[in-house]
């Protein structure tokens, strides 16, 4: 499995597999719960959307779980096609954090940062 995970100053950069099946989403899961193990948060989250064509069903699942995190802040989406967003949101929605998730194209990672980090 690859490393989902980098630190980018004050934010979680999450760098998704193009497609996200169970193994990777409960990969993802784990990193992140690491990630934020022994932090008092919440973090800020850029999520470079554009990577990835395929959530499985499955995988959709962890997913809504991981959003579920107290520890996670704001999450920025970056870029993704119109169906991939779509699949975020319904991902979103599942979670129940609707207010603190946020789509941006993918040239705006300046204004997606601020967003996530609280700025704007």
């Amino acid at each position: 499995m690859a490393q989902y995970i980098k630190r980018d100053d004050a934010i979680l950069r999450v760098i998704p597999p193009a497609v996200f099946d169970i193994a990777e989403a409960q990969a993802l899961a784990s990193e992140l719960s690491s990630a934020l193990e022994g932090s008092e948060g919440p973090f800020a989250i850029l999520v470079e959307h554009y990577r990835t064509s395929t959530i499985t069903a499955p995988a959709r699942r962890v997913l809504a779980e991981v959003a579920q995190n107290p520890k996670l802040g704001r999450v920025a989406f970056l870029g993704g096609s119109v169906f991939m967003r779509t699949v975020a949101s319904f991902i979103i929605r599942a979670s129940g954090r609707t207010g603190t998730m946020r789509f941006f194209e993918r040239d705006a990672e300046a204004e997606a940062r601020a967003w996530a980090e609280g700025a704007q």
